[in-house]
């Protein structure tokens, strides 16, 4: 028995079960009725609404990783429909962003740069002794304080020290 004879046995044997079950038949035929009016009663009740062309924000999934999957859920819990306008604004600066982040990234690794991030936090401490001075107006006051050595403030100690001497 090929392909084609199961086939036509099988269709035979469901008309049998059919005739001998008449109320399965019945409802095997009134139920997706049933179900097509129900989805025309509620399509009559609310007409359908126009709206203009929107895109919903983009969801990280869950091969992402945990916290890029929930940070995407949870800030995008009220999912609007957003203009397309405003979306590819959104992106085309995030693109700006990450191409300026990479053009960048060379000049915050090279040691100029390095040293001068490391002289904000010496230049931080002279603030600071200014606006001691301005507030107490006594320089006593800020040349006893133990955090407040010139010596810290420039790169080499004894050049400054040869040209205050000399000069």
């Amino acid at each position: 028995m090929g392909l084609f004879g199961q086939f036509l046995q099988l269709l035979w044997k469901n008309v049998i079960l059919r005739k001998r079950q008449k109320h399965v038949l019945l409802l095997e035929v009134v139920w997706p009725v049933f179900i097509f009016l129900v989805f025309i009663i509620i399509r009559q009740g609310t007409p359908p609404e126009k709206k203009d062309t929107c895109s919903y924000n983009e969801h990280a999934m869950p091969s992402a990783g945990l916290v890029p999957f929930l940070q995407s859920t949870v800030c995008n819990l009220q999912n609007p429909c957003e203009a397309r306008s405003k979306l590819e604004i959104r992106q085309n600066s995030m693109n700006s962003f990450a191409a300026a982040i990479q053009d960048l990234t060379p000049h915050f690794s090279d040691e100029p740069t390095l040293r001068a991030l490391k002289s904000v936090k010496t230049g931080t401490k002279l603030a600071k002794v200014i606006n001691t001075l301005s507030q107490n107006g006594s320089l006593s006051s800020v040349m006893n304080d133990t955090n407040f050595v010139v010596r810290k403030f420039f790169r080499d100690p004894d050049k400054m020290k040869d040209i205050l001497v000399i000069n």
